[in-house]
């Protein structure tokens, strides 16, 4: 089995200084669904949106995870509705590098967003996670690299693609993603142990070490390019 290519990307962990109220945003304005407990919410088939509380987080534009984005089946009137509800309208509906038709939006909460125009899907999906690094290239091949995948192409934009999430990258100085409105990322892993020392192999620096969180889930935490937060986690059911 080559551990480097078994994970699947899990969740993303986002901030906000009320968890319900940031999740019930999500499922009111968005389409995203309840999920087990309240402070979090599930977006198409099976990825997590996680929140913590936090009072201050920083605007996840000035941090390396970027931004996050949606496939959604008509952007024009999710638009409309998220600017009558709260949202920062960043950038119209219109032509972007890497996709046809996709809007910007802050939500209430500090998150950057980018609406993929997606005519013909049935619900929300999540699309992508969008990076700013000093070099786009050097991380992806070390994402892919670190947690499988396939490097591929978005309407000629470069990326790793991980079942239906894509990630993205571009040129910039993001500040470390802890303390952010997108604070992490994660990946899922059948074997945490083993991948953990697969890892270590590879020089990858643990910040938490692997450990039970709960009785159904083992998580440990690494730092990935630019100071990127990353949890490794295993579902134990």
């Amino acid at each position: 089995m080559s551990i480097s290519r078994s994970f699947v990307f899990d969740h993303v962990h986002l901030s906000a200084p009320d968890q319900a109220e940031a999740c019930g945003w999500y499922m009111r304005h968005l389409g995203a669904r309840p999920g087990a407990s309240p402070e979090r919410i599930l977006v198409g088939d099976q990825l997590w949106l996680i929140f913590y509380k936090a009072e201050a987080a920083k605007p996840s534009r000035e941090g390396v995870i970027h931004s996050i984005g949606f496939a959604v089946p008509d952007a024009a009137a999710t638009l409309r509705a998220l600017d009558a509800e709260g949202a920062t309208i960043v950038s119209p509906l219109g032509p972007r590098p890497g996709f046809a038709r996709a809007a910007i939006v802050d939500d209430p909460f500090g998150v950057r967003l980018t609406l993929v125009d997606a005519p013909g899907s049935k619900e929300l999906q999540f699309h992508h996670v969008h990076l700013t690094v000093p070099d786009p290239s050097a991380t992806l091949a070390w994402y892919l690299e670190m947690f499988g995948g396939e490097r591929a192409t978005l309407d000629g934009m470069d990326a790793v693609r991980y079942g239906s999430t894509w990630l993205l990258a571009e040129q910039g100085n993001g500040a470390p993603s802890m303390g952010h409105a997108i604070d992490h990322m994660a990946w899922r892993t059948p074997h945490l142990d083993l991948t953990a020392a697969a890892l270590k192999e590879k020089a990858v620096a643990f910040t938490m070490e692997p450990r039970l969180f709960n009785p159904t889930v083992r998580i440990s935490f690494v730092e990935g390019p630019s100071a990127t937060r990353i949890e490794v986690l295993e579902r134990l059911s």
